[in-house]
């Protein structure tokens, strides 16, 4: 009894006696603690610093409830690269679908001619259809062209003998115009200066402004009392625009 009650504290307290369940060295449990506070922690902001500077992270909130802002400096660009290998050529794509056919360049055009003919003076040159387009709206009679609203360009070429079948020394003057509805289109004159009996090569190019349904005719505009020969007679109507 004296042995457990004395001995073996004492042992326990020199460290002569290994501890045990029975030692009297262990002390009382103490009380409990108080209890510690819950910590939060949150991200409050991320920013990007510039290059080279340093990384940083700030609690701007409290000791229980951080909140942290982060400061992530951008990264030096890298050294660009070295051009790469060239791809192979692709596929060949789907042929597209056609598209609308085009108006025609030339839709609306008639040539005429006349292989010889002998007029009187202001009296109307008759003429022969050679070829007209297959959408052309020009109506071609045996001495008129009648021409839709539009502009057209026109030209002719003919050979022409002064003063009928007869022969002389007095000159003449020959003249073919163009008429448009009844009145002489000035631009359309050719007049060749000539002793009767000679041949002259009469041509001209010009313009008809349509504002409406115009019809032409081709005249020998020459003021004598004799006939004039016209042969290989030429002409050709374009119609440009609407």
């Amino acid at each position: 009894m004296v042995f457990t009650e004395f001995l073996i504290p004492h042992l326990c307290r020199s460290g002569l006696y290994p501890p045990t369940s029975s030692c009297c060295c262990t002390g009382a449990q103490g009380e409990p603690g108080i209890p510690g506070k819950a910590a939060t922690i949150q991200i409050g902001s991320v920013e990007t610093g510039a290059p080279g500077t340093m990384a940083s992270v700030v609690n701007v909130g409290t000791e229980t409830n951080a909140i942290l802002d982060f400061v992530i400096p951008q990264g030096e660009p890298g050294q660009q690269g070295e051009q790469g290998v060239q791809g192979e050529q692709g596929a060949q794509g789907e042929q597209g679908p056609q598209g609308e056919q085009g108006q025609s360049a030339i839709s609306d055009i008639v040539w005429v001619t006349n292989s010889g003919v002998t007029l009187p003076s202001q009296s109307v040159l008759p003429f022969t259809k050679e070829y007209q387009s297959p959408s052309s709206t020009i109506q071609v009679n045996s001495d008129n062209i009648v021409l839709p609203a539009g502009v057209y360009l026109a030209a002719y070429t003919v050979n022409a003998e002064s003063g009928g079948s007869g022969t002389g020394d007095n000159a003449v003057f020959t003249t073919l115009s163009g008429n448009i509805n009844g009145d002489i289109l000035p631009a359309s004159q050719s007049i060749a200066l000539q002793p009767r009996g000679d041949i002259s090569s009469l041509s001209a190019v010009f313009l008809i402004l349509a504002n409406q349904e115009t019809t032409l005719q081709i005249e020998n505009y020459t003021f004598q009392s004799y006939a004039t020969n016209y042969s290989n007679f030429s002409m050709v109507i374009l119609k440009l625009a609407s």
